[in-house]
């Protein structure tokens, strides 16, 4: 079913009190901020959908139950939006190629060098380098790709939390997955090691 207090939240925001709402945008904000940038490659559009999915959040909150998951309905919510927002628009992180950006050319990386200190200008340009990476190998992807990697690696959604989220049965949600796996392995395997082989980890 979920975080207890998610539901307790969203059924006292049912009821009028304003406070709910706001600890479940509290909550939640950061982590929408986060998923949308990363699916848009886009930090101020990613900060105006956050603001779109909670708008969209009070518009419909009469029609939540709390049979679903608020995590899921939420995330439901925002993956629409984002969504919608990349059909609207080109994103320059979709037209960048990657192989313009060669080992050689990451600070640190390939002939003669070891990984600088993280503190260092070094390494917080590597930092950055590898970011512009990663977000580009996540713009080549299909949507629903993309979407299926974000919410289960960097927000911890299970498989069947994916599926209710997306509209999709589990199976679909596990392939998905592995496809992205295998497009980021391969796009970033001459940068990183922080894509191994998919494991399945999540609880079905």
């Amino acid at each position: 079913m979920g975080n207890p207090e998610d539901i307790q939240d969203m059924l006292s925001f049912q009821r009028g009190d304003e406070q709910g709402f706001h600890r479940l945008f509290q909550r939640y904000k950061g982590p929408l901020v986060h998923y949308l940038f990363r699916f848009t490659g886009d930090r101020a559009v990613a900060e105006e959908l956050m603001q779109e999915t909670f708008l969209r959040l009070c518009r419909g909150a009469r029609r939540y139950e709390p049979r679903t998951a608020f995590r899921t309905w939420l995330y439901q919510i925002a993956t629409n939006v984002g969504r919608n927002e990349v059909r609207k628009r080109e994103y320059s992180v979709r037209k960048e190629p990657l192989n313009d950006l060669s080992p050689q050319k990451l600070p640190g990386v390939g002939e003669g060098g070891g990984r600088p200190e993280s503190g260092s200008p070094e390494g917080m340009a590597e930092a950055r380098q590898t970011e512009e990476i990663v977000q580009m190998a996540l713009g080549r992807m299909p949507d629903k790709q993309r979407a299926a990697l974000l919410l289960s690696r960097h927000h911890g959604l299970s498989y069947q939390e994916i599926a209710d989220t997306m509209g999709l049965r589990v199976g679909a949600v596990k392939s998905l997955i592995h496809r992205a796996t295998e497009s980021m392995r391969k796009h970033l395997s001459p940068y990183l090691q922080e894509f191994p082989p998919e494991e399945e980890r999540h609880a079905m």
